[in-house]
């Protein structure tokens, strides 16, 4: 029997709209059964003063929160857990990248799945100090796809 593999996928929830949250729904049951998958989400709903119905920031931001905490726990007690981190551009890197500079300094395995649908990585208020910092924990994933 196949020795059992712990898979954390740090993204969006499988309710929001977009790529990221369709890859992760439809490989989430696809997997054989000595794999045990699941989902760790950075936000539930998009955010934004012209559209208040799509989430409120204080909301998104306990999400986030909470998202940090499980993974902590999961990179602490779980050793075995492999994260595969999927990141997109702007609030979406800044996420990820604090999830993956987690991930580096507890030493955890981890993959960087890249999906920007522009060639801007970081909002323009990120100073470059931080943008350094965030690089560094998305560079420290065992692949980047």
């Amino acid at each position: 029997m196949p020795r059992m593999i712990k898979v954390v996928c740090v993204g969006p929830a499988t309710s929001v709209c977009g790529g990221i949250s369709r890859i992760t729904e439809m490989v989430r049951n696809r997997f054989p059964d000595h794999i045990h998958f699941r989902i760790v989400a950075t936000f539930s709903a998009y955010t934004g003063h012209d559209q208040p119905e799509r989430g409120f920031r204080l909301v998104q931001a306990a999400v986030f929160l909470w998202a940090l905490l499980r993974v902590l726990f999961a990179g602490v007690f779980s050793r075995s857990t492999v994260f595969h981190v999927h990141l997109a551009q702007r609030g979406s890197t800044l996420r990820k990248g604090l999830v993956c500079i987690l991930l580096r300094l507890l030493r955890c395995r981890y993959i960087v799945h890249c999906h920007p649908s522009e060639d801007i990585l970081f909002n323009s208020w990120v100073p470059k100090p931080a943008r350094h910092v965030l690089l560094w924990g998305i560079g420290g994933a065992q692949y980047i796809v």
